[in-house]
């Protein structure tokens, strides 16, 4: 395997493409990776990539474009789940489902039409996807992202018992 020396990749002045490319990613995280990106030297490895790259660019523009792939960063959603006894915002359920909904689109998208999309079918065939986030997320919270009055049956008692309450004080005002 061939290895490309240092003052190459400085006089080709790799650095600046991936500053550019940095700039270009969302989230911090993504900024961050891009700054340790490496130079490819398999050609094998190579090729695959440029493919992808053709297939995405191919994409663009054609009958068949690529679904919505933007998605928010889920490094706080996650550490905030790795904390026992922790409390997760409602924003971060949504993100979380948010997340699952676009990995199927884009797997259901590459197998439909994965004559066209022959590399990338093969890479998104490797990442496993389980709808059970979604359902649960579904069982918890209604279409417009707020909590469903039977997500739990204390929620259930408790909003009912507000329900009384409210409805006895409008009574005693009416």
């Amino acid at each position: 395997m061939k290895t490309i020396q240092p003052q190459t990749i400085s006089d080709l002045e790799f650095d600046r493409v991936l500053d550019q490319l940095a700039q270009r990613a969302l989230t911090q995280g993504g900024k961050a990776r891009c700054r340790t990106i490496t130079p490819m030297t398999h050609p094998s490895k190579i090729e695959t990539a440029l493919k992808e790259v053709e297939e995405y660019k191919a994409s663009i523009g054609s009958d068949q474009g690529f679904p919505g792939h933007h998605f928010d960063a889920l490094t706080e959603v996650l550490h905030q789940l790795s904390i026992e006894n922790s409390v997760l915002e409602l924003n971060g359920f949504k993100k979380i489902k948010h997340v699952c909904l676009t990995t199927d689109t884009i797997k259901r998208f590459l197998k439909k039409f994965d004559q066209f999309y022959i590399v990338l079918n093969q890479y998104a065939h490797q990442i496993p996807y389980d709808d059970q986030p979604v359902r649960l997320i579904d069982n918890i919270l209604d279409r417009f992202g707020q909590v469903k009055d039977d997500a739990s049956s204390e929620l259930l008692f408790l909003r009912k018992s507000i329900l009384r309450v409210k409805s006895s004080i409008n009574k005693s005002f009416s």
